[in-house]
């Protein structure tokens, strides 16, 4: 399932899901040899304009009835894989290829719609040994994948009657930023190659949803037969018809956005809709701003750095200009040094992180910081961050907004972040606390010490195993109780695997799990 950040109330699309259904519904006499249809689709558009808001809602739908279309697409619904959008950048190779192919198997074991699959996979000890090592899965990931999904699919007895639907969300995301601004395609298009090999081998009930953020070469070439679904067309009707629906749908749910309406707020709306180029995360940014304008109007000081109705004719009409936009507004020049070591935390940061931690993290950049002005900035710096009121966890707004962050060409060197800053902060963090961590927060305090020098992105870090002995040492000294881990799979990546293995933890050798590829 997708992860668990705080839900909103999900407006319009329902031309997508009605879309959906239909292409499924053709799906089953097409792929029986009837007709000639697509074996899947593809919905597509910029950054923030919705395509993992919809693929949640379908992995989740806010709404009941069996008359909506995105229950019945629930229904279909056999396994669905999401970006990890809180581990960022250096742990995306890790949830490319080999993590994309445990988690999918991982759901199609548990999923109820598919007959003996279990009992196929459970029963052949080679099947049985695969399926459960993620790091077995690593080696040939495509293997494994024929193996425990492909040639059972095809073995089920009795075969689905209706057309079943995989999820699989954003595969052209797997690009890392580094802090030198440099795009790393290593891992790019694994996800991809995966999927083009194996798609036309898998069997007629199964149908194929993809999500990207635009039509690449390798999208045309490997799925050159799926259908297509665009959602920041602004030439189509049922784009402009979702952003004025969100727009209105907001008004009626949010009395703080109603009270500012009047004549000159009402022609701003207006323009709204045209500025945010089929965003809907710009729409969401300027109108939660909107709300928090209205919410600290008593606070004139704090008032003035949210956008109100008024200011939208102001505000540049692209998302990238209006992140810009918001910090400039929004940062105090005496608070910059701490926001962009908060920003660098969480970028850096391997899961959310509770308000609290995220103030002890954020102190050692600056000891004078007190708690009431900690709680301060976070509500300064609400419409950039996302808090889960559950467990008070905070992440980033957006991976948009995270590649803003660690691009200089958009965010200008004022308010550039450095990762190596951020896993540094977190591993200080872990190493005042050491003695008392737990096996994840071990593995955790390593993967930010291999990861907290700029020079860990140099090819030479990676291939002399003596770089990482001082590391290894460190963790000793800080007395981190690394002799009681007991590794089953791989530690993040390679390195922080070394690193603990040096350090002196244990390893569960998989030499006696015989797997036939």
């Amino acid at each position: 399932m997708p992860n668990s950040r705080p839900r909103r109330r999900f407006y319009g699309r329902e031309w997508i899901f009605n879309k959906l259904c239909y292409y499924m519904n053709a799906q089953w006499p097409t792929r029986t040899g009837l007709t000639s249809a697509a074996s899947g689709c593809i919905i597509y558009g910029g950054a923030g304009c919705g395509k993992t808001a919809i693929c949640r809602e379908i992995a989740q739908p806010s709404v009941s009835g069996v008359n909506n279309k995105q229950n019945e697409l629930h229904q279909s619904l056999l396994a669905d894989h999401f970006r990890k959008e809180d581990i960022l950048y250096e742990n995306a190779p890790k949830m490319a290829g080999a993590g994309f192919v445990f988690d999918l198997i991982g759901k199609c074991l548990k999923s109820k719609l598919l007959g003996n699959y279990s009992e196929i996979v459970q029963s052949d000890l080679h099947l049985h040994n695969l399926a459960n090592s993620e790091l077995l899965c690593s080696k040939r990931p495509l293997e494994a994948l024929i193996k425990l999904l492909v040639e059972p699919f095809n073995k089920l007895s009795p075969q689905p009657s209706r057309t079943l639907c995989f999820i699989i969300d954003s595969v052209d995301n797997d690009v890392i930023l580094d802090d030198n601004g440099l795009q790393n395609r290593h891992k790019c298009a694994e996800i991809l190659q995966i999927l083009g090999k194996i798609y036309k081998l898998l069997p007629p009930w199964l149908y194929l949803i993809f999500t990207s953020r635009k039509i690449c070469k390798t999208l045309k070439k490997l799925f050159a037969d799926f259908s297509q679904i665009c959602l920041d067309d602004l030439y189509r009707s049922t784009v402009i018809w979702d952003i004025q629906q969100y727009i209105l749908k907001r008004l009626d749910d949010e009395e703080n956005l109603r009270v500012q309406l009047n004549l000159e707020t009402a022609e701003s709306l207006n323009h709204l809709h045209i500025k945010s180029n089929g965003c809907i995360l710009y729409l969401k940014i300027v109108l939660d701003s909107a709300v928090n304008f209205h919410q600290m109007v008593q606070n004139r000081d704090s008032a003035l750095r949210f956008i109100s109705l008024k200011d939208i004719q102001q505000i540049p009409s692209t998302l990238n200009g209006l992140y810009m936009w918001l910090c400039q507004r929004l940062i105090e020049k005496s608070s910059l040094k701490i926001v962009k070591a908060l920003f660098q935390i969480l970028l850096a940061s391997t899961q959310p992180m509770t308000l609290n931690d995220l103030y002890q993290c954020v102190r050692l950049s600056d000891t004078s910081l007190t708690k009431n002005h900690f709680c301060y900035l976070i509500t300064l710096l609400n419409s950039l961050l996302v808090i889960d009121q559950s467990d008070q966890s905070c992440t980033i707004l957006h991976y948009s907004f995270a590649e803003w962050l660690l691009d200089v060409k958009y965010c200008t060197p004022k308010f550039l972040c450095h990762l190596h800053f951020g896993h540094s902060y977190i591993s200080l963090w872990y190493a005042n606390r050491s003695q008392d961590l737990n096996e994840s927060e071990i593995i955790d305090f390593a993967y930010h010490l291999t990861c907290s020098s700029k020079s860990n992105h140099s090819s030479w870090f990676d291939e002399n195993r003596e770089n990482l002995a001082p590391l290894a040492c460190f963790l000793l000294e800080c007395r981190t109780p690394v002799q009681n881990l007991i590794l089953k799979n791989k530690a993040i990546n390679d390195r922080t695997t070394r690193l603990l293995l040096d350090a002196g933890a244990d390893f569960v050798s998989l030499d006696n799990l015989e797997v036939r590829f």
